[in-house]
């Protein structure tokens, strides 16, 4: 849907949009989707994508690809049901040298070349 939508190729990515909905919500009413262009439209595709790929590993990929922000809710703590210690940094930027992944030690000591990210 998304590669769809950005190509310009909106009625099938409306089409694709649909037929997911169809097929995930009991009673799911096409017209308001059909109804949707522009920035809307991409926003569900993107939450429809967020919400099939949950628990896939795929979220800091799509943060990273979208230049998106971590966004985490300062008021509940790491574990599932809520509790435990808050983020101290609710929110990191997508520029913040802390959005990136750290080279392997033996990458580093093999290749002189390769500087760490920093902070790490």
């Amino acid at each position: 849907m998304e590669a769809e939508y950005r190509s310009g190729a909106i009625p099938a990515a409306i089409a694709d949009l649909v037929l997911l909905k169809t097929n995930r919500y009991t009673g799911y009413d096409a017209t308001i989707d059909n109804a949707l262009s522009g920035t809307p439209l991409l926003t569900e595709i993107l939450k429809q994508r967020r919400l099939e790929l949950a628990f896939e590993g795929d979220r800091f990929w799509d943060l990273k690809r979208l230049n998106l922000p971590v966004q985490r809710d300062a008021t509940h703590g790491e574990k599932a049901d809520g509790t435990g210690t808050p983020p101290a940094i609710p929110t990191l930027a997508a520029g913040d040298p802390k959005f990136q992944l750290p080279y392997a030690q033996a990458e580093v000591l093999f290749n002189p070349n390769i500087k760490q990210n920093p902070g790490y």
